[in-house]
């Protein structure tokens, strides 16, 4: 593409800066390492430089607390590069450390189709401005039926898990583009529930998360083919948004051509009742001061042991209206992009141009980027740590 002479250079800039497409992360419940000090969570799949689970990530920022059959959880997301939707389960693994081992990872909904949005363009949504910590954002959807934009999804708490801490998992295959697996981690807290037996029991009930796409790893023997999943073992509980793309599950494990859940949450995402949760159990559930019904208010956050630091919720930021130029074009590999204060809104005045998307690259001696559409970064490495040839170490005393 040619350069446009009639292009705002700060708006296109910008446009730089943020990445014109930069594919999705969950940001409520809050993650490990969403903001604060680095390495941060990143919109990247998984693979050699993020492993699983979860990008290698488990600082607390904060912990959100459930009651187990009471309100649910709601997931949020931030991003823009969506691929057309695609397919995800919701998992949790008791414990306060994310374990590596993915059949510890138990799957309590799947979402088949439409996640975690829908769109009948090209597949990704238009940027509209950034997060906290420069994250690209698009809309989000009014409704649960819109298209266009990110959904908000209500995901059951089950009232047979045991009170105690866990890891919430959000896991996505995408429709469209690369196969790839994306995988973000959230620390939570479940109240009023089964006993630490029951609750274990019924862990062991539940279905391992799917595990697919993930270059280099043993716990992914298998790549999946274009088009909407449907998960081989997708538990109980969920809902089919799309139906599944024939021939999508690619060199893994076949699997029905479209689920039926035996409690089925489509109805409960519209603010509707959520459905009764499928018997098995005593119910250990606690009065949360709410009817169970959706569209409750947010979950509060749970004070952490001493020495545990918990970032304040981040400044509100006013979102920036992006006119894309289909004919602005990025300058040449290894030349950094500065931006006006005035309109990056506080970003870093500086990202260096790279050339492979995903990969991670050093910045000098003190700081890292992940490139994301010709784009990185730059982040303050970790103490102690040193990057070379693409990759963050110890540094060696």
């Amino acid at each position: 593409m040619r350069p446009s002479t009639s292009t705002n250079v700060a708006l296109a800039a910008l446009l730089a800066v943020l990445g014109a497409d930069a594919h999705m992360i969950m940001n409520t419940p809050t993650p490990y390492n969403l903001n604060g000090a680095p390495p941060l969570l990143q919109t990247s799949p998984l693979g050699p430089d993020f492993p699983f689970p979860g990008q290698g990530l488990s600082r607390v920022v904060e912990v959100s607390k459930y009651a187990a059959g009471g309100a649910p959880i709601e997931v949020k997301f931030t991003g823009s590069a969506m691929h057309k939707g695609g397919s995800c389960q919701f998992s949790v693994a008791s414990g306060t450390t994310p374990p590596t081992d993915p059949k510890a990872w138990k799957v309590i909904s799947s979402v088949i189709g439409g996640c975690p949005g829908e769109t009948d363009g090209e597949g990704n949504l238009q940027t509209i401005g950034q997060d906290a910590e420069g994250r690209p954002t698009a809309k989000q959807c009014d409704s649960f039926s819109e298209k266009e934009c990110i959904k908000t999804f209500k995901i059951p708490v089950p009232k047979e898990l045991a009170s105690g801490s866990y890891s919430f998992a959000w896991t996505w295959f995408n429709t469209v583009g690369n196969r790839e697996m994306y995988m973000n981690m959230a620390p939570i807290e479940v109240s009023g529930g089964a006993s630490d037996a029951a609750g274990q029991t019924y862990l062991d009930s539940l279905p391992s998360i799917f595990v697919a796409n993930i270059k280099g790893s043993a716990d992914s023997a298998c790549t999946t083919s274009p088009g909407v999943l449907s998960f081989p073992e997708p538990g109980k509980v969920g809902m089919v948004l799309q139906s599944p793309t024939a021939g999508s599950s690619g060199s893994c494990a076949a699997a029905a051509a479209a689920p039926s859940f035996d409690q089925d949450i489509r109805a409960m995402q519209d603010g509707g009742a959520a459905p009764a949760q499928p018997s098995g159990g005593s119910d250990n559930s606690t009065d949360d001061g709410n009817d169970g019904s959706a569209g409750t208010a947010p979950p509060t956050t749970t004070d952490l042991p001493s020495g545990v630091y918990v970032n304040p919720p981040a400044t509100p930021t006013t979102l920036a209206t992006i006119v894309k130029d289909p004919e602005t074009t990025a300058p040449p590999a290894g030349t950094p992009v500065t931006v006006p204060d005035a309109v990056t809104g506080g970003l870093q005045g500086t990202k260096v141009a790279c050339a492979t998307d995903g990969s991670l690259i050093c910045i000098g001696a003190s700081q890292f980027g992940i490139c994301n559409y010709g784009y990185a970064l730059p982040q303050d490495l970790a103490a102690g740590t040193t990057c070379a040839d693409g990759k963050i170490a110890k540094r060696s005393t």
